[in-house]
């Protein structure tokens, strides 16, 4: 085969590869088992740093949970539940600013709490290229357990993020997204945002 005609088969294959390429990291379990303890990790040592009061405790837990979170990803699945005609741009650029600190604030509520027990992580599941579902027990003092925790989630830019947190397999962001929905539609966006600005403070 002629040389020149060889190199361009060469370089149109590794052309077709590197387009057919995930552009970014897959879900695997390995990583979603990490991700998961050192978020744990981070969310105990905040419940169990006795010099935090309450509120510098509830603040510490919404640090972690934010530079942790699929935030974009959220957002959209919860503002589905409020019909999008019924907001204009303004609002639409309101609720976008409002959402990081309003979701770290409602799951730091969610889970805290949870910080404050021992966890343990039991094993990953992977359910697409870009979501894992990491299966954990709450346990108490004699290692006996209470309770399961599914965390879910979502490769953001290659990086395992947080998108849910199921206790005994119940979402509370499918409660949220009926809370959104159910305000938006009663009382209208304005409102919707006014409750997200008093959940965030």
């Amino acid at each position: 085969m002629n040389i020149f005609r060889r190199l361009g088969l060469i370089m149109w294959a590794s052309a077709f590869i590197m387009l057919n390429a995930p552009a970014f990291a897959q879900a695997d379990k390995t990583s979603a088992a990490h991700f998961t303890q050192a978020l744990v990790d981070e969310l105990s040592d905040v419940a169990n740093d006795a010099s935090l009061s309450e509120s510098a405790r509830n603040s510490g837990y919404r640090t972690v949970l934010k530079d942790n979170l699929a935030t974009q990803s959220i957002g959209k699945f919860l503002f589905k539940g409020a019909p999008t005609e019924l907001a204009n741009e303004t609002q639409k650029s309101a609720y976008q600013t409002l959402f990081p600190d309003f979701i770290a604030a409602a799951f730091a509520d969610e889970i805290g709490g949870l910080a404050e027990r021992d966890i343990e992580i039991k094993r990953s599941l992977v359910r697409s290229e870009t979501e894992a579902i990491v299966q954990s027990h709450l346990v108490d003092n004699a290692g006996r357990k209470k309770a399961s925790i599914d965390w879910r989630l979502r490769w953001v830019d290659g990086e395992p993020r947080l998108l849910d947190v199921l206790v005994e397999r119940v979402s509370p962001l499918v409660t949220k997204r009926q809370e959104f929905s159910s305000l938006a539609k009663r009382d209208g966006v304005d409102a919707l945002l006014d409750y997200m600005k008093g959940v965030s403070q």
